[in-house]
């Protein structure tokens, strides 16, 4: 049984491949590998070709994260076009096909801390993410034999993170991603307890409660 990996090329999906290599036959799905697949012009039916040449996949690890810090009202309409048909469009094309190869697939959703906070410059990645947890949540009822793994890690030491400030949010230490991914492929969904404890406020708390309290806090910070 082989395992396969959605744009997961550099950082973190670059780690989980290595770890996942020593012990299993895993296939990544990047502009990065050589396993090539173009995730933004995405051609389904080289994708569906590809993947029914795998004789058996067991699982699938996502890590798509078309976006950069930047200001909603700033985003050109070319990159908007370009981050939705990635994050949305492609990802649903790509859920679909590997289902209907395999519906007891088991897949595991690279989510983040982002998924239950609320940070300027985050609109489109933080929309991706619950999206794709929404997406894959329905699919759940729709279909009893799909199994499904989330996970927040915390903030990394990647080219991503570096490139994307958490704008105010710089009290979170960044982790070494060598070290998340191998917690990852142990199932554990959260990386650090602060992760933990993030999830169980943004569950607990109204999404009105917490916007301000994050407001209150990037606005101190940014102050400093």
């Amino acid at each position: 049984m082989s395992t396969i990996i959605i744009g997961g090329g550099s950082g973190l999906g670059a780690e989980i491949f290595k770890e996942l290599s020593k012990i299993n036959k895993v296939y990544c799905f990047s502009s990065k590998k050589k396993t090539y697949i173009n995730l933004i012009n995405l051609d389904i039916q080289k994708f569906k070709k590809s993947i029914n040449q795998i004789k058996e996949i067991k699982e699938a690890y996502f890590l798509c994260n078309l976006s950069k810090h930047q200001a909603f009202l700033n985003i050109s309409k070319q990159n908007l076009e370009k981050y939705v048909k990635f994050n949305f469009l492609n990802f649903s094309l790509i859920i679909q096909a590997l289902i209907k190869k395999n519906n007891a697939i088991h897949i595991k959703l690279i989510l983040s801390h982002i998924n239950f906070m609320f940070n300027r410059g985050f609109s489109i990645y933080r929309s991706q993410k619950i999206f794709q947890k929404t997406l894959l949540d329905n699919l759940q009822i729709e279909n009893k034999k799909l199994l499904v793994s989330y996970f927040y890690p915390g903030s990394m030491k990647t080219n991503f993170s570096k490139n994307n400030n958490y704008n105010g949010i710089s009290f979170f230490n960044k982790q070494d991603a060598n070290e998340v991914a191998k917690k990852i492929i142990d199932g554990k969904k959260f990386s650090k307890f602060s992760d933990f404890i993030l999830y169980i406020i943004y569950n607990l708390l109204p999404n009105v409660v917490i916007i301000n309290i994050y407001k209150i806090i990037i606005d101190f910070l940014n102050k400093k």
